[in-house]
């Protein structure tokens, strides 16, 4: 399937856009802001975390869906490029990853301070960190072709 040019470009851009805004996020929420948690005072841990939770997922939420619409995107135009593929596979892990692993270890976070989901955190947060590095090194490597 062909598509315009102009419109390759434009498309190309947000999703390399996306998926390096989301490594660098990650990369920060991997080293900068997990650890951070296990220093804040159990007695307001609470009521901080509600408020990290609340405005992480303003800026990840729309990155991840902007990402995931024009991942698709790249397998609907070039269904036969293993590259897309490979791609969307990323995609997907980090997906699962997010809602199976790091969703409920927040919920938990939200209703009281616990270390060991704190750590579990981190430890399982290198799933994502690695899955959106390698897309990352994918969409670059590949530049849109």
């Amino acid at each position: 399937m062909g598509i315009d040019l102009e419109i390759a470009a434009w498309w190309w851009a947000v999703h390399l856009g996306a998926t390096w805004a989301l490594v660098g996020l990650i990369w920060t929420v991997q080293v900068a802001v997990y650890p951070q948690f296990a220093v804040v005072k159990p007695a307001e841990f609470t009521r901080w975390h509600a408020s990290y939770t609340r405005r992480i997922g303003g800026v990840v939420g729309p990155l991840m869906a902007v990402e995931m619409v024009t991942g698709v995107a790249w397998v609907w135009w070039q269904p036969a490029s293993g590259w897309a593929w490979s791609g969307l596979g990323l995609i997907g892990v980090n997906w699962l990853s997010t809602a199976v692993v790091q969703v409920p270890q927040h919920r938990r976070l939200g209703e009281k301070y616990d270390a060991r989901v704190i750590a579990a955190l981190g430890r399982g947060n290198w799933v994502r960190t690695v899955a959106w590095s390698l897309r990352g090194v994918v969409v670059l490597a590949v530049g849109g072709g």
